[in-house]
């Protein structure tokens, strides 16, 4: 299963489990404000599916190409990146290689 498919699936998380744990009200307030994917959030799934789950990793995440995207060529490189995406997620060079 994917981290996307795992999000939208009808059961309860583990962290949503943390949040009524804490009390309903904090599970309520998740539920109606979904958290928002910054950076760090991103990272550490990509991380989490790259050390635990690395056969599956190419399906849900690409990593960018390194290149100028000052530059015409650079562009056009990232602008066919984009195209060939899909539902991956975008993981930098530089975080892949943190990750690695």
């Amino acid at each position: 299963m994917t981290n996307k498919e795992y999000r939208e699936h009808e059961g309860i998380s583990r962290s949503e489990l943390q949040k009524i744990a804490r009390s309903p009200l904090h599970f309520k307030y998740a539920k109606e404000h979904p958290e928002e994917k910054t950076p760090a959030l991103m990272f550490g799934s990509a991380a989490h599916k790259y050390i635990l789950e690395i056969d599956d990793f190419d399906k849900e995440y690409a990593v960018a190409p390194m290149c100028d995207r000052r530059t015409k060529d650079g562009k056009a490189e990232y602008a066919e990146f984009i195209a060939n995406l899909g539902d991956k997620e975008v993981v930098s060079p530089d975080d892949m290689t943190t990750i690695k």
